[in-house]
């Protein structure tokens, strides 16, 4: 069982940033047509509401449709990444071995992605957002929407990141007591 685990999270590694990569190089031959946003809309007075919308504006660049699906394509790059990293720390867990200096670098590997994932997507996001509301002409009607995205992925990283230390401090006491004499 714990074979078929690690090759279908290589398989996984694998799929997911070519799916990404499809679906960003797909947005990208849509450039002059409509590129689609998430927008908050203002009152009359200026003042922001925290109502999302959608906004399809027609005439995109290409830059306005890579950064509008950064957010997936970060999110891909960064699920294979983890997913490339993740079968040496599933390889130990199976054969039952402690968690070593190695392993705590992969958790801390995957951590980062996360982190990355979870902070530049959104941010490109919203970067492309204020970039079409800009080019429409629409500031005074739209904002963009929030680009800090608080969902799973920082309660995930915090974890990631808390097991990495844990491997890591296990590892030292292993080759401490390893390294200490017999007796």
């Amino acid at each position: 069982m714990g074979r078929l685990v690690v090759h279908l999270t290589r398989f996984a590694g694998v799929i997911a940033p070519i799916g990404a990569v499809a679906y960003t190089i797909n947005a990208m031959t849509r450039t002059g047509g409509y590129v689609t946003v998430t927008v908050l809309s203002r009152k009359v007075t200026g003042e922001v509401r925290r109502e999302e919308s959608v906004l399809d504006v027609w005439g995109s660049t290409p830059a306005e449709q890579l950064l509008s699906r950064a957010d997936v394509l970060l999110a891909g790059l960064s699920a294979g990444v983890a997913a490339l990293l993740l079968p040496g720390v599933l390889r130990a867990l199976t054969a039952g071995r402690p968690l070593g200096r190695g392993e705590a670098a992969r958790l801390g590997w995957i951590a980062l992605a996360v982190i990355v994932a979870v902070v530049a997507g959104p941010w490109l996001t919203r970067t492309a957002t204020a970039a079409v509301i800009d080019r429409a002409g629409l500031g005074s009607t739209f904002a963009p929407a929030s680009g800090a995205e608080w969902g799973a992925g920082w309660p995930v990283a915090a974890l990631l990141l808390v097991l990495a230390v844990a491997a890591r401090a296990g590892a030292r006491r292993t080759e401490a007591a390893e390294a200490a004499p017999a007796g």
